[in-house]
């Protein structure tokens, strides 16, 4: 896809809140990607991908391989204090 991101826990807020407050984080999108292209930016917070909660980089790749065959997935981002969601095609490259 052209991102990179990382996955984090707050330490204040896991103990309010549980596994909510494990978040995965885009650090960058290269310019000129299927990322960059579709809307996706630095410091967007992935919170669902399909059907299912992200909290870890392993969950949003299991959600696009989930949803391989449908040709896109629809992700639920945070970004600037405010949901957006965005329906992101699922590209397969040839290595």
């Amino acid at each position: 896809m052209g991102r990179s991101i990382c996955s984090t826990t707050n330490a204040g807020d896991s103990q309010k809140h549980g596994d909510r407050s494990k978040k995965v984080i885009v650090v960058r999108v290269v310019p000129g990607s299927q990322a960059h292209e579709q809307g996706i930016q630095s410091r967007d917070i992935i919170t669902r991908a399909g059907e299912n909660e992200i909290s870890k980089p392993l969950d949003l790749r299991k959600a696009i391989e989930d949803n391989i065959d449908k040709g896109e997935i629809e992700l639920e981002i945070i970004r600037r204090g405010r949901i957006a969601r965005l329906a992101v095609p699922i590209y397969i490259e040839e290595l």
